[in-house]
């Protein structure tokens, strides 16, 4: 139950938007919707992060908003154990959580149909990606290449969703999982379009080396931001992964 109550809590608070509505809220004891409306000037954004708050807050008979008992529990936990990003480090731009932050709703669905487009350029490329890990010139004969992509995003999710479970105890949902991981796999599927146009193997193992780099960067603050935990708790359950996916390759390229 202790674990449940957390994820619920962290998922209505998985956006800063709703994390300032909860502040402003419990700071003021009642706010009525139009001091809301200063944080967000468009009803319609600001009708849809209120709903997300679920029953951490409520309206009484003047219309003001209040905290529950349990948005209380929510803003405790908020002060106590959420971590902001740093705006000042560059942090901000190397572990973007900010950024991942904001893949909710209608972006989801963008950014997904974005990664099976670029999913397709696996066709120019001699190589494929095993979860983190690209292998330049091998050849699959059991799973098309197109379909592999799907595949890394789907297992790497499950393989961090039971991570989380195991050492922290977050119990944490695929989905959730998945929908801040796209943007990962995006900046992997553009590796062939290097393999096609940079000709210098050096410059090109270069490349290759930063895209795994940065795309290491953004799972950490993916993870970050569904589990609600540090970045270098984050680092762990990535690194993990990431000598999982090594271990995969290798057995593949002895098969």
């Amino acid at each position: 139950m202790q674990d449940e109550y957390e994820i619920d809590i962290f998922r209505a608070l998985g956006h800063p938007l709703r994390r300032k509505i909860l502040c402003t809220i419990a700071e003021r004891g009642s706010v009525s919707y139009k001091e809301l409306s200063k944080l967000e000037p468009k009803p319609g954004v600001l009708y849809h992060h209120l709903r997300l708050l679920g029953d951490l807050i409520y309206q009484d008979d003047k219309r003001q908003y209040k905290l529950t008992k349990k948005g209380r529990r929510a803003y405790e936990f908020l002060v106590t154990m959420f971590i902001e990003p740093e705006d000042k480090s560059i942090h901000k731009f190397l572990t973007p959580r900010w950024l991942l932050e904001l893949l909710e709703g209608r972006i989801v669905f963008v950014i997904f149909a974005i990664f099976i487009i670029t999913s397709f350029l696996w066709i120019l490329s001699d190589g494929i990606s095993i979860l983190l890990v690209i292998i330049p010139y091998y050849q699959t004969h059991y799973v098309p290449k197109i379909f592999l992509p799907l595949l890394n995003w789907l297992l790497s999710s499950i393989v961090i969703s039971r991570l989380l479970r195991l050492s922290f105890g977050r119990n944490v949902k695929v989905l959730n999982i998945a929908s801040k991981n796209i943007p990962a796999f995006i900046i992997i599927n553009l590796y062939p379009i290097i393999e096609l146009l940079v000709i210098s193997p050096l410059l090109r193992l270069l490349l290759l080396f930063l895209i795994q780099f940065f795309v290491l960067l953004l799972f950490i603050s993916s993870v970050s931001v569904v589990a609600g935990i540090s970045l270098r708790n984050a680092g762990m359950i990535v690194v993990a992964l990431h000598y999982l996916s090594i271990l995969i390759a290798l057995a593949l390229i002895h098969f």
